[in-house]
């Protein structure tokens, strides 16, 4: 496989995407240091290795490299119920919860791509969120770098949360918890209200709240989560129309 791709031409976008992930093969043999340590002549074989790969995966949902070299499942920690991007290793502060969003913004500039999305999910998904507290400066945050023109957003997803948005149909319908006449238009809904209601009741206890109703298109969907039975669905409150309250 890895002298048939030495054999064809690679797209740059190819070839960007090749050097990233020949990085990510390199650090299954580190020791854990940061850059690993490289043996010359397996520099060329990870290379070789990794453009294989995108031969092989060329088409797959229609994205540079494919789904299956980008997101892997956790090794250290397999209960935590949805796979890492494999990106991670290579930034691993981006796993520290209470700092990711910081340290993502400062190390953009130097993230393919591919490890701009896929790190971007991962830091949505798993950063702490305070009870009673709308920081609006990470709100702010979220929307700038949701709305970036790079390639390749669908890897905000795993394969998984991928192949379950694509089964989405019009007009889909979503909810949301949040703080009355503060939040309303946030980013992130849910399909199933049990999850909204929690998050009214459990995030909002003291102050007014509202659980909101309302249908957008799966076309304005950025993302799909399904971590901890969320059913998130990230889109801008503005293109959900048709809202209502429905509290309890």
């Amino acid at each position: 496989m890895a002298q048939q791709a030495a054999n064809q031409d690679l797209t740059p976008e190819e070839h960007a995407c090749a050097q990233v992930t020949a990085y990510h093969i390199a650090l299954t043999r580190s020791d854990g240091r940061i850059p690993p340590w490289f043996d010359p002549t397996l520099m060329v074989s990870d290379f070789l290795q990794a453009a294989g790969l995108l031969v092989s995966l060329r088409g797959v949902y229609g994205v540079v490299g494919g789904p299956a070299i980008l997101h892997e499942p956790d090794s250290e920690d397999p209960e935590r119920g949805r796979w890492l991007p494999i990106a991670l290793r290579r930034f691993l502060i981006l796993d520290n919860h209470d700092v990711a969003l910081d340290q993502f913004v400062e190390v953009q500039a130097n993230l393919c791509d591919w490890e701009y999305w896929s790190l971007l999910g991962h830091i949505w998904v798993f950063s702490r969120k305070v009870p009673g507290v709308f920081n609006h400066r990470y709100s702010q945050s979220y929307r700038r770098l949701f709305a970036s023109t790079r390639r390749g957003k669908e890897q905000l997803m795993t394969p998984q949360e991928r192949s379950a948005l694509s089964k989405f149909r019009i007009p889909l319908t979503v909810f949301r918890g949040c703080e009355t006449d503060l939040n309303e238009n946030g980013l992130s809904w849910s399909l199933d209200k049990a999850v909204a209601d929690w998050f009214a009741h459990n995030y909002y206890p003291l102050g007014p709240r509202s659980v909101l109703r309302g249908i957008c298109n799966p076309t304005d969907v950025i993302a799909y989560f399904d971590y901890d039975n969320e059913r998130e669905v990230i889109v801008c409150g503005e293109k959900v129309v048709d809202k209502m309250k429905i509290n309890d």
